[in-house]
């Protein structure tokens, strides 16, 4: 028995999700009177464990590389999830000034009026239930991503991709933070008491979307849509629901319209930054090659008659 080697991919998205670990755990101790749920943390830590034991399992029984590598992808997302969010609260904690009123005359600027797009949008009954449903719509097709890429050997890159979108947006956030168009909404309400001091804990295990700008929702749907370009089924799926996602942002999120712009910009980003050659598996492509070579022998070992 065996293990599958470990890719210098999956050391470099575990060492990330190590050092935020250790921004979080410093920021903590030092600069912020904050402390993180306890049920969050060991669902976190119990969930991850659980997937990394299915990959291993998997992986010495040779049984299947494809689930191994699923459950894998799968304990990455949740450890770099559960230190996402404490560092996206930490970042919102800070007291840098709101930049709603840039966001605004920007939008304005570009023809964009929030107000009478979502009083249309909410007029029509039939376009109401398309951009509702089209934004929710977004978590079951991430699961899906989540669950088929790295079954079909892209998981690296799906995986780096998130989290090189998700830190960008965070960053961004932290120079930019704002309110959005829906003062009453649940993330609101945890904006407000970020910035007040008056939140004492993070609520790991029920988060709120705490980012404006950039739109994070509008990141994912085209990351999602970008990962999936070599799955002929899935990659016409994610486009059609990334574009409906898009549409559905600004009045189903309270976003600003540059705030799905700046989403847009986020997913081009990632896709820059993580090369296109994490899109297979490592031992696929061992496997590939040694198919090469078996086939050259062959040719070439075959007597001419």
């Amino acid at each position: 028995m065996r293990i599958r080697a470990v890719s210098n991919r999956s050391v470099l998205i575990w060492s990330t999700v190590g050092c935020i670990f250790a921004v979080d755990v410093v920021w903590l101790s030092l600069f912020a009177r904050l402390s993180v749920e306890l049920s969050g943390i060991v669902s976190a830590v119990a969930a991850t464990t659980l997937l990394s034991a299915i990959a291993v399992c998997y992986s010495i029984s040779r049984r299947s590389d494809a689930i191994s590598r699923a459950a894998h992808a799968g304990a990455q997302w949740i450890a770099f999830s559960a230190v996402g969010v404490v560092l996206s609260y930490l970042v919102t904690s800070t007291h840098a000034p709101l930049v709603d009123h840039l966001l605004l005359s920007t939008d304005l600027r570009f023809g964009f009026d929030w107000t009478a797009w979502t009083a249309w949008v909410n007029a029509h009954l039939a376009v109401h239930w398309f951009v509702a449903v089209s934004y929710w719509l977004l978590f079951p097709e991430m699961l899906v991503c989540l669950i088929w890429l790295p079954l079909a050997g892209s998981a690296d890159e799906l995986i780096g991709l998130l989290i090189v979108g998700a830190l960008t947006t965070i960053v961004f956030s932290g120079f930019m933070p704002a309110i959005g168009h829906l003062p009453h909404a649940s993330q609101v309400a945890h904006v407000i008491a970020l910035r007040a001091g008056s939140m004492r804990e993070i609520p790991l295990s029920r988060p709120e979307g705490l980012i404006a700008f950039p739109s994070f929702h509008t990141a994912l749907a085209v990351i999602l849509a970008y990962a999936s370009r070599h799955s002929r089924w899935l990659f016409p799926l994610t486009c059609i629901l990334g574009a409906a996602i898009v549409i559905s942002v600004p009045s189903e999120g309270g976003h600003y319209i540059v705030d799905a712009i700046g989403g847009i910009g986020v997913a081009l980003f990632a896709a820059i930054v993580i090369p296109g050659s994490w899109a297979t598996d490592p031992a696929m492509e061992y496997c590939y090659e040694i198919a090469d070579r078996r086939e050259f022998l062959s040719e070439e070992t075959t007597p001419v008659r």
